[in-house]
């Protein structure tokens, strides 16, 4: 095996699985620990090592289901030109998927809903 292919492996086995089995044990995955995981991935792609199944991958911070962790995942490999992000039915904002990104990633959003309850709600929490 390419020794980068065997670093690469090395990488999964000794970071990103440890971060994602920490991850998927605590229910709110904080920003240092999602820094982490995010620097892995960035490593493991830059040494050629590609992912096998997404479902891996996924998490919840604030999103309904996995979305957080595959959006991280995503943007940690293609990159953003911009921390900007828009979502449509928010809801209340807690429980969304671009949630997680303009909390622990630094990102601005503009979150939509047409329920005045829940739009309350959002701008409080």
């Amino acid at each position: 095996m390419n020794p980068l292919k065997r670093l690469a492996h090395r990488i999964r086995g000794f970071l990103i699985n440890p971060i994602l089995q920490n991850i998927q044990e605590d229910q709110y995955p904080n920003a240092a620990t999602q820094i982490q995981l995010q620097v892995a991935y960035r490593l493991s792609k830059e040494l050629g090592h590609k992912l096998t199944n997404i479902n891996e991958i996924g998490f919840k911070a604030f999103s309904q289901t996995d979305e957080d962790g595959i959006l991280l995942y995503i943007f940690s490999i293609i990159g953003a030109a911009t921390k900007k992000s828009v979502e449509i039915c928010a809801g209340d904002g807690i429980e969304c998927n671009t949630a997680n990104l303009i909390i622990n990633h630094g990102w601005h959003g503009l979150l939509v809903d047409g329920n005045e309850t829940n739009v309350q709600k959002g701008i409080t929490f």
